[in-house]
């Protein structure tokens, strides 16, 4: 079986949860998970806040930093990472925070180039290296595509972390997993020959919402999608998040664009959706089991907020 699995977590200011409301999500999501990951540390305080939360339910975290093309959004990222480690220095050394990617999906959006979201990393690694801290490895979320296109990130990071997404691709759900095992293909032969691991990053199918940019919409096509997906990371030992943990209805600003909001795994009161509560995953866990792992985040245009987002599985 895969070795975790989880949504990620990501709020922007005016989405921020309450102290109290960060504890009921972690809560919620640490019985079907090991691990939540961060998009950024800064909106919200996230990083300050969601941080503890998790590990008080005995989660482990993957803090992510968010890049943009303002330079001074990751200074102010490095910074709060830099006063979390000086308020935090046991958790960081416990093992607790179990990766840090820098940005998500940046060189897509053409706000950075390769090279300097690679020198933001290296900022990143300098500084857990000054706390002694490098057994941290750090990462850039991207898309397949820019890596492949970039070999030099993969030979920078200390693993590969890539997003692939059929559902905004257009493709049947019936043949989305085999469709994403074909794209996703090269970049897996473009990391064994330079000795790195692949974790997805981010993938996942709406259970509602339409828009003509995505597939089909419903939520035993969800369920399907993940399902299937499972199947195939459990059989190929891939590490992977989950796109993502809570339904974030806020997140839908037209009408004819809808989809945002529907691709959690719970729905936005905190119930596990149906479909999901039925899935059976393997002879020893189903989605209802505690064998792998949830990370969480509320997810905003910059993904940079505090409610679950996508599932992550991870070696333990």
């Amino acid at each position: 079986m895969p070795n975790a699995w989880g949504p990620d977590w990501a709020p922007v200011a005016e989405q921020c949860k309450s102290a109290a409301d960060i504890q009921v999500d972690m809560a919620t999501l640490a019985p079907i998970t090991r691990s939540v990951r961060l998009f950024g540390l800064v909106d919200c305080d996230q990083g300050s806040s969601v941080v503890p939360a998790a590990i008080n339910v005995g989660l482990t975290v993957s803090l992510g930093l968010w890049v943009s093309g303002d330079s001074t959004v990751f200074e102010s990222e490095l910074a709060q990472l830099q006063a979390l480690i000086q308020q935090n220095p046991g958790v960081f050394s416990s093992g607790a925070i179990v990766d840090i990617h820098v940005g998500s999906e940046a060189i897509y959006r053409k706000e950075v180039t390769a090279q300097k979201n690679i020198e933001f990393m290296n900022r990143v690694k300098t500084v857990l290296a000054q706390n002694n801290l490098s057994s941290i490895p750090v990462t850039i979320a991207e898309i397949g595509d820019v890596y492949l296109a970039h070999p030099e990130l993969t030979a920078a990071v200390d693993f590969v972390q890539a997003n692939g997404f059929p559902f905004w691709e257009r493709i049947e759900v019936e043949s989305a997993v085999s469709y994403f095992e074909s794209r996703m293909a090269p970049l897996y032969q473009q990391a064994a020959a330079v000795g790195k691991k692949v974790v997805i990053g981010e993938t996942g199918w709406a259970s509602n919402g339409s828009d003509v940019k995505a597939s089909v919409t419903s939520p035993s096509k969800a369920a399907r999608y993940f399902s299937d997906f499972y199947q195939m990371a459990e059989q190929q030992n891939l590490e992977f998040y989950y796109f993502e943990a809570f339904d974030e209805e806020w997140k839908i600003t037209a009408s004819n664009t809808t989809v945002e909001g529907y691709f959690g795994l719970f729905h936005a009161d905190r119930t596990l959706k149906t479909e999901f509560a039925a899935l059976s995953l393997g002879s020893t866990c189903s989605a209802g089991s505690n064998e792998e792992g949830v990370a969480s985040s509320s997810n905003s245009g910059s993904n940079t907020g505090t409610n679950p987002d996508e599932c992550h599985v991870r070696r333990k």
